[in-house]
């Protein structure tokens, strides 16, 4: 098992599909804070019946940082808290008050029983793959030509549902899984699928690591442009995590359950060349 220390070189993303929404969070002047209703109500039992009762009558304008005015600012009910610009600020308030999407925050991934934000080993095996993928098919080029071609020919001469299977083919090329799969004939197989043969551990930061970012969406299409907020890692954060290769599957009688003739050619001193190579490239 390798022990490696991991630099996030820009601000990280990497979500689960859960949002922060107005009930969740407070705004004071330089912080979002996720707020914990259930503890404040044990403190003030007594705002309990108006909370329900300006929920149900206006739910869609309900801001947690207005009911609670001046306690919003109550630390001991915070779940955590990201430093927040005044530009944020400015926009999460005015898309509640307007009821626009952008009043939800994308929430980063987080672990379940420490609430703490990380990074799951299987978003670091993706982009060990990605590195991967892009090493080969760098020096194999005709790997992609020889097939995009023969897709081309197959679409001058197809009805009109033949060319929109190959119209599939090209926004999910199997090809490209080939080098993963070896000789096995099934595509996108995990169970034969040469990364079964890698093992990357979840990794959390070191220190306080959340920040609030802004990202613009443009559209050229008839959709509006739009804007969402995002929790993210901020750049300079460092992670540890340990990276190793399942050697047992090496074995000549585990080998078959990965179909691969190559496998032992795997090892991490040779996955770190091909990271660095497709970094710096």
């Amino acid at each position: 098992m390798t022990q490696i220390r991991i630099e996030a070189v820009t601000p990280v993303f990497i979500g689960k599909g859960e949002e922060i929404t107005p009930f969740d969070y407070v705004l004071t002047e330089d912080r979002f804070a996720v707020f914990d209703v259930q503890k404040y109500f044990k403190k003030k039992a007594g705002k309990v019946e108006e909370f329900y009762r300006k929920v149900n009558s206006n739910p869609g304008e309900f801001s947690l940082s207005d009911f609670l005015s001046s306690d919003r600012a109550d630390r001991d009910c915070w779940k955590y808290s990201v430093k927040s610009s005044v530009l944020i600020k400015k926009i999460l308030e005015d898309s509640i008050k307007t009821k626009k999407p952008e009043m939800s925050v994308k929430s980063h991934i987080k672990d379940d029983l420490t609430g703490k934000p990380y990074i799951p080993g299987s978003s670091l095996k993706g982009a060990i793959r990605t590195a991967f993928l892009y090493n080969i098919l760098r020096n194999n080029k005709n790997h992609v030509k020889k097939h995009m071609e023969k897709l081309i020919r197959e679409a001058k001469n197809a009805s009109f549902q033949e060319k929109k299977f190959i119209e599939k083919k090209l926004k999910n090329p199997s090809f490209l899984s080939e080098p993963f799969r070896g000789i096995c004939d099934i595509a996108n197989d995990a169970q034969k699928d040469l990364f079964k043969l890698l093992n990357i551990a979840d990794s959390s930061p070191e220190e306080d690591c959340l920040e609030l970012n802004l990202i613009d969406t443009y559209s050229f299409d008839k959709y509006k442009n739009y804007r969402t907020v995002y929790e993210t890692i901020k750049k300079g954060t460092t992670f540890h995590t340990s990276i190793n290769i399942n050697e047992y599957l090496l074995h000549d009688k585990f080998r078959h359950t990965i179909s691969w003739d190559k496998s032992s050619s795997m090892n991490i001193k040779k996955l770190f060349q091909v990271i660095n190579f497709f970094t710096l490239d």
